[in-house]
């Protein structure tokens, strides 16, 4: 059988736990369900003697939301609580059944106390009415602060600040947190607006009416007046104005005292503000013998122009003065204390004088220092050559300088020498004695000025260096014995094997006297010599190279007076120099010299000039 096209088809609906409303016969119905569930649709379609069947169950059932709060529904003043509503299509919150102008959404914050529903719509259109919420607001506390005394004290003193019983608390001062104050009570003693914030059980917080502490400052008090008094004397004692109240060691209720202490006393007082606030001082008062005389400390002599010279008296009462003079020398340190160093004058006496002050106390004293012929001796050495080889020449020069202002009586060098043998000394105006390696040589006499150079000549025989240690003293007094010593020493170095001999002086002779201007040097050959040095030493100058050549004679004009001359010989090989023996001679004074000094144009004397300068 063959069922074909779709003209004349027929429906035969029914309906199980519902009602077939209209389209029976058509492709679809209308109907209405009951009260049992599910409900039961079936179909018959047929044509041309075909038939199909098909049914449907429909499940019933009722919509009813749920709302849910987000933690409690309680809070507390200013806050909510959020609601949220189970998911559908549209809502519609209502507070004690009344809707909520707006409040359209799945969720809501509530903002007030009262009894929440919300009416929504599902998605299958069936709307329902969610059970009740309530939710409730929650008091906040009012705290109040109370002070455990007075709130207006002195500096050095507290209140302590207290309030209710509350689960937290937070104390502030003008509105800003102290850290770790979190107790129910807080002692300050410090100024300040001072408020705390609590927490109740509920959570809920209160911040209290401020309370103003205020810290008074004490006074300070200074007590003016004399620290000393001589003798019998009186002194007023002064606390200062502007104090409510006074109260001194002595008993006096006043802002002055006027007291006659016997002995040194210590006044003592305390001062009270309007504010009640104290503050104490005290001073003392020294009392001072009444001496009219204080003796001072000196040396009975001293030496012309010496310096580092001491003078003192015993040290009266703190904070009294000193006013030293002198004549016939210079303060150079510590005036205005007891004791003083001075420098001396060049001759005569010095006479040091000093006045104390204390309180009103005044001494005086004096002291006459003599002072003695003096003389500052500065002695230098230098030695050459350097190096020299282990055998050769050594020459060691000593220049003494007398600085003055007086002649320097009995002067003596002593020299110890180390890394010679042979040592001869020379030198014009100067006794040598020797003793091993230590030479002392003497001068009766040393005007001020440059002396004759002291000139020794030893072989070099040590193993590193030669050289000599010196120091000059003299029977008259020296104001410094800093530039009294001085050293000079080579380094000896091997001498190569050399069969070498040193040149020997033929002229001027020792000794020689009036030798005629310009001199004329001669001495020996020495064999395998490539050159010579001649060394003069002339008017207290030590030796210098006047001439070097390969002849063995020279030409020089020398200044009148005494000179020392010597010769040095340079051979090949690395042999060592080798110098001849020192011989000194006079040069006469020259005669019909009619030549003026030169005379100086600029700068004058004491000008002040930019650099650079010219001279003329």
């Amino acid at each position: 059988m063959r069922c074909l096209g779709r003209s004349g088809v027929t429906y035969a609906w029914s309906v199980t736990n519902g009602t077939l409303q209209t389209g029976q016969g058509t492709s679809s119905i209308t109907f209405s369900v009951g009260t049992a569930s599910p409900v039961s649709i079936s179909v018959t379609a047929t044509a041309n003697s075909c038939s199909s069947s098909g049914s449907a169950s429909i499940g019933i059932g009722v919509f009813t939301p749920t709302i849910t709060p987000s933690g409690s529904a309680s809070f507390c003043p200013g806050g909510s609580v959020t609601l949220t509503s189970s998911a559908a299509v549209s809502y519609q919150w209502l507070l004690n059944g009344s809707p909520i102008g707006g409040a359209t959404s799945q969720t809501y914050a509530a903002p007030v106390a009262g009894s929440y529903t919300v009416t929504a719509t599902s998605a299958s259109g069936c709307s329902g009415t969610s059970a009740p919420v309530t939710v409730t607001q929650n008091a906040a506390p009012s705290p109040t602060v109370t002070p455990g005394g007075p709130t207006t004290f002195c500096s050095g003193g507290s209140v302590t600040l207290s309030t209710g019983a509350a689960s937290s608390y937070q104390w502030l001062s003008n509105g800003s947190p102290i850290s770790g104050a979190n107790g129910q009570s807080y002692a300050t003693s410090l100024s300040g607006s001072f408020s705390v914030t609590v927490t109740n059980a509920s959570g809920c917080g209160g911040t209290s009416a401020p309370v103003s502490v205020t810290v008074n400052p004490n006074p300070v008090v200074n007590i003016t007046g004399p620290s000393s008094i001589c003798g019998s004397g009186t002194v007023t004692l002064d606390a200062g104005a502007g104090f409510a109240s006074y109260n001194w060691s002595n008993g006096a209720l006043t802002q002055t005292i006027t007291v006659a202490p016997i002995a040194t006393t210590t006044y003592s007082i305390t001062v009270t503000t309007a504010a009640g606030c104290s503050g104490s001082a005290s001073k003392t008062v020294t009392v001072s013998s009444g001496a009219s005389t204080t003796s001072v400390t000196a040396p009975s002599s001293v030496a012309a122009t010496s310096a580092g010279n001491s003078a003192s008296v015993p040290a009266a009462a703190t904070g009294a003065t000193y006013n030293w003079s002198i004549t016939g020398g210079t303060i150079t340190n510590g005036d205005g204390t007891p004791s003083i160093t001075w420098t001396a004058g060049g001759s005569g006496n010095a006479v040091i004088s000093i006045v104390v002050t204390s309180g009103s106390c005044t001494a005086s004293g004096s002291a006459t220092v003599a002072i003695t012929a003096a003389a500052d001796l500065a002695l230098t050495a230098n030695a050459g050559p350097n190096p020299v080889n282990a055998g050769g020449t050594v020459t060691i020069t000593l220049n003494v300088t007398n600085n003055g202002p007086n002649a320097a009586l009995n002067a003596r060098i002593t020299n110890n020498l180390f890394g010679v043998s042979a040592p001869v000394a020379s030198g014009n105006g100067w006794s040598c004695t020797t003793s091993s390696f230590t030479i002392v040589c003497s001068a009766t006499s040393l005007p001020p000025g440059p002396a004759a150079p002291l000139t020794f000549t030893a072989t070099a025989s040590g193993t590193n260096s030669a050289g000599d240690d010196a120091y000059v003293l003299a029977d008259t007094a020296d104001p410094n014995g800093s530039n009294n010593s001085a050293s000079a020493s080579v380094l000896i170095t091997t001498q190569p094997s050399c069969n070498n001999s040193a040149p020997s002086l033929i002229s001027p002779a020792a000794g020689a006297a009036n030798v005629a201007n310009p001199v004329t040097f001669v001495w020996s050959s020495a064999a395998n010599a490539l050159s010579y040095d001649l060394w003069v030493a002339s008017g207290g100058a030590a030796p210098a190279i006047a001439a070097t050549t390969q002849s063995t004679t020279a030409l020089l004009s020398l200044p009148s007076g005494p000179s020392t001359w010597y010769v040095a010989a340079h051979f090949p090989g690395n042999c060592p120099t080798l110098f001849s023996t020192p011989r000194d001679f006079t040069v006469a004074a020259s005669t019909n010299c009619v030549h003026d000094a030169a005379q100086l144009i600029a700068p004058s004397p004491n000008a002040v000039v930019n650099s650079p300068v010219n001279f003329s």
